[in-house]
């Protein structure tokens, strides 16, 4: 007789007394709002937009006025502020015409 482990039913709450002492510090310190953190990483950033992650890369490296933040001792981890996100929805490319011509 085979034994099955009982099906597991989706929390429908968040419990926060089940979060890490880790998990509560990096929330702290992403910061969150209504519509979630404050600062996205580019695969959080690339969704909200609707592009690849690298067309992101390419935008932080384009554009010096992008609201990022470096983190990591090599600066490599980028967070993007969300109001960055407004501003490349309205489909402006930081890097100018990006249509082909023929």
């Amino acid at each position: 007789m085979w034994h099955t482990a009982p099906l597991l039913r989706p929390v429908a709450f968040r419990d926060e007394s089940l979060l890490s002492v880790a998990d509560r510090s990096k929330e702290a310190a992403v910061g969150t709002t209504d519509e979630g953190p404050e600062w996205l990483t580019r695969k959080q950033f690339a969704a909200a937009v609707q592009v690849h992650v690298g067309t992101v890369s390419r935008w932080i490296a384009a554009d010096p006025e992008m609201r990022v933040q470096r983190l990591g001792p090599t600066g490599h981890r980028v967070r993007i502020h969300r109001s960055e996100v407004d501003r490349h929805r309205t489909g402006t490319s930081p890097i100018g015409d990006t249509t082909a011509t023929g």
